[in-house]
């Protein structure tokens, strides 16, 4: 997925620093608000819709979130007649009163409602901390964190488990709950975060909506298993690194950049690719 082509409409975050968001993935209006702290000087006086006080349906609701889709057939026109597609539905927000995407007729459509539900009976162990809607709302990304479980992998270096919740209504994500021990700053971390393994995925396909009733257990199980993982970081903290372990774990993370051969710009031959050669791709 090329990142450059998601544009953020809103961000609402609830802790002390704010997310970054890089021009780039800016809608035209993107509007950013930050609860976690008080702001200085003119920036107080700007109006925002939000407030800190407000529970998380609410928020949700302010930033168009919950958008209250409805699937409907799509149509063309052909001089002045009107024509059904056959292999096409329209995602319909009745809240914006505009369609927001198009997709197959095999789509199955999640409504970010979905997210709230998931999140709202666990509130006493997780923190919301940002909330993104993008593209018309038809994406949406919602960051939490686990409440009074960090805990040091060593002196000073506190390790925070996220849960991410990802959505959308227009065939580009499927519906995510990833688990996360990533230092979250940017806004770019996200295409990372989503590659990675520890992940639910839920395709928008047929019975996908049942599948999802089940996803407060799967909550409460990443809750209970937070701990385990933060021995495992020790462990790794502790092993002692020698130069052959270190030439394997070099090999092993580039072997992909040292397979097959390259023209030796001194002897003009072609040869086996080597270390020094990495940098040159």
């Amino acid at each position: 997925m090329n990142y450059n082509s998601d544009k953020i409409d809103t961000l609402v975050s609830f802790t002390e620093n704010d997310l970054r968001v890089d021009r780039p993935y800016q809608n035209d209006n993107f509007t950013r608000t930050n609860l976690g702290y008080q702001r200085e000087g003119n920036e107080n006086k700007i109006a925002t819709p939000f407030n800190r006080n407000d529970d998380l349906q609410t928020t949700l609701f302010k930033t168009g979130i919950l958008n209250d889709p409805e699937v409907l057939p799509t149509f063309t026109k052909y001089k002045d007649v009107s024509y059904e597609c056959p292999n096409r539905k329209s995602i319909f927000s009745k809240r914006l009163n505009k369609v927001i995407s198009t997709v197959s007729n095999t789509y199955e459509l999640v409504k970010h409602d979905v997210i709230l539900d998931a999140i709202q009976p666990n509130l006493n162990f997780l923190d919301v901390e940002h909330i993104i809607s993008m593209q018309n709302t038809a994406r949406v990304f919602i960051v939490c964190a686990i409440k009074n479980n960090d805990l040091e992998v060593s002196n000073g270096d506190a390790i925070r488990r996220r849960m991410i919740f990802v959505n959308s209504m227009d065939g580009s994500y499927s519906f995510k709950v990833i688990q996360s021990d990533v230092r979250l700053w940017c806004f770019n971390q996200m295409g990372s975060i989503q590659s990675g393994k520890n992940k639910m995925v839920f395709k928008h396909q047929s019975g996908v909506n049942n599948q999802l009733e089940n996803l407060g257990k799967y909550l409460s199980f990443q809750r209970d298993d937070f701990s385990n993982s933060i021995e495992e970081f020790k462990a790794m903290r502790n092993t002692k690194c020698s130069n052959s372990m270190l030439k394997d774990l070099f090999l092993h993370s580039f072997q992909d950049k040292l397979t097959g051969q390259i023209t030796d710009k001194e002897t003009k031959l072609k040869r086996n690719k080597e270390f020094k050669d990495i940098n040159k791709e």
